[in-house]
């Protein structure tokens, strides 16, 4: 993954004042991930525009041997996409400039819409980490920003405000999603994650639908409850909910995942 593997600096989030949405999508983009299913036979010559479904991811994380990212449970499910899979356990990132990269799926929210997916990284020595607002920071009226793949209109930025909260988990938000912005980032204007776009009300079941989109709360990202953790993440799911709960710097002591095949 040449872009994130050799990026020069990552964006200081959050900012100190608000950006508007050219420098909100600006800083951020490069923190948006393609998630597309790890198929049989699948060649890195094969362009990812041509294989089908895909999702959306954003960094959580950049250590410096690896990289966290979170996407929803629905797009790493096997069932959920309609062409076959090599492994349940892993699927491909891309990056606006450069991929691809094998990611395993660490973990499983037992609750949300919510798993975080390992890639290993070699090459850079920069880290990151991306701020997230507690729930209760998330108001109605608050702007928000959207970055995802709509229909396959990679890197596409839609904005709205949040219109609701929801029984303590989801977020209603006015800005359009589509099929393929699942997974992707809700940001607000300082840039900290609110939550994580997860589904709209389909107009085809749902006449009366307008605009209804949902995203889970991005706060359940870092609390180590209710996670299904997968084999061997151990090390890595510990090392990020211990320095994010517990406000130091990153690590950088070496604890990658076995390569995923």
């Amino acid at each position: 993954m040449p872009a994130m593997e050799f990026r020069g600096t990552f964006p200081s989030l959050p900012a100190a004042e608000p950006w508007n949405a050219q420098r909100l999508v600006r800083e951020t983009s490069p923190l948006v991930f393609v998630v597309a299913p790890d198929t049989p036979g699948w060649t890195p010559d094969r362009g990812y525009s041509e294989s089908g479904a895909v999702g959306a991811g954003v960094l959580l994380e950049a250590f410096e041997d690896g990289f966290l990212v979170a996407t929803n449970r629905h797009v790493v499910e096997p069932d959920s996409w309609l062409m076959p899979r090599a492994s349940g356990d892993t699927v491909l990132l891309f990056q606006q400039n450069g991929g691809p990269s094998r990611g395993r799926v660490v973990a499983l929210h037992e609750k949300l819409d919510l798993t975080l997916v390992w890639t290993e990284r070699r090459g850079s020595t920069n880290t990151f980490r991306q701020p997230i607002a507690p729930f209760s920071d998330v108001a109605p009226g608050q702007n928000v920003f959207v970055i995802g793949h709509p229909e396959r209109l990679f890197f596409s930025i839609s904005t709205g405000i949040v219109m609701r909260t929801h029984e303590d988990k989801m977020v209603q938000v006015s800005a359009p999603v589509s099929p393929g912005n699942s997974g992707g980032p809700v940001y607000d204007d300082l840039g900290r994650l609110l939550a994580v776009v997860s589904y709209k009300v389909d107009r085809r079941f749902n006449p009366n639908a307008e605009n209804l989109n949902f995203a889970v709360r991005a706060d359940a990202l870092i609390d180590p409850r209710s996670w299904k953790r997968q084999s061997g993440s151990d090390k890595v799911l510990d090392r990020y909910w211990r320095i994010v709960n517990s406000g130091q710097d990153s690590v950088k002591s070496s604890t990658a995942l076995p390569t995923a095949p």
